[in-house]
């Protein structure tokens, strides 16, 4: 089912586990949310969980930024160490 908080979209799932159970979650794919991280998907097993993850990526975009760019240097760094040529 889709979901909107303050513009974004959001999902609630079910499905049926491994062993049978039903299981319940949310997850939010939106790209401009997440455009500012090295993620793809914010996920929780709670509404407000979701709700808490969407207003922290709205309310702090320029520590978001800072922390990807921090990321992506982090990367470059460990892969120059390594000396690697990608696959």
């Amino acid at each position: 089912m889709k979901l909107k908080h303050k513009n974004v979209e959001y999902n609630y799932n079910e499905w049926t586990t491994y062993s049978g159970q039903l299981a319940s979650g949310f997850t939010c794919t939106d790209k401009e949310l997440l455009k500012h991280t090295n993620i793809t998907q914010l996920a929780s097993l709670g509404r407000l969980s979701m709700l808490e993850q969407i207003d922290y990526h709205l309310d702090n975009e320029d520590k978001l930024i800072e922390l990807k760019r921090l990321d992506t240097l982090a990367n470059a760094e460990f892969y120059a160490k390594l000396n690697y040529k990608s696959d």
